[in-house]
């Protein structure tokens, strides 16, 4: 008889054992999924904030193609740091620059005959399209920077 209680008794001990095993095989388990989970959501907080900066930049470079006019100096003006909302900015320049930089003109590209739109003269003298490079970086929290640059150009101009 004395075999027969002292059986249960040692099987008492595997089984909380066993249940402290299940516990901490759960538990890091839990651990791993939430950092995964924390890492994934700052991976998407870090491309909200570059999406953010990138269309910061497309600002930049419609305010870049706005100034465009028929005289070069101006067009070439360097568009200031501007801000645009709760954190974000944009400017003309590289993305390696410090400051604003002034547009570049490319050139001009003459075209013959050129019929600038319905009810204007025919030129046989042509006229003359002014090119020009846009850059224009912005800017956005925690470092977040886009650059964009375009060619664009501003005519027809009359020769």
């Amino acid at each position: 008889m004395n075999d027969h209680r002292s059986a249960p008794r040692r099987e008492r001990g595997a089984v909380l054992v066993m249940a402290l095993f299940v516990i901490l095989i759960l538990s890091i388990a839990a651990i791993a999924l939430s950092g995964i989970a924390s890492t994934d959501t700052a991976i998407a907080v870090s491309d909200v904030r570059q999406e953010g900066a990138f269309y910061a930049a497309e600002s930049g470079m419609s305010t870049g193609i706005e100034q465009l006019s028929a005289n070069i100096n101006a067009s070439i003006a360097a568009i200031p740091v501007t801000n645009i909302g709760t954190g974000y900015t944009f400017r003309s320049g590289r993305l390696t620059d410090t400051s604003p930089q002034p547009l570049v003109f490319v050139g001009e590209q003459y075209r013959n005959g050129y019929n600038a739109a319905e009810g204007t003269v025919y030129s046989p003298a042509g006229f003359v399209f002014y090119q020009y490079r846009v850059n224009a970086t912005g800017s956005g929290p925690r470092n977040a920077r886009r650059e964009v640059e375009t060619l664009a150009e501003f005519g027809p101009v009359a020769n």
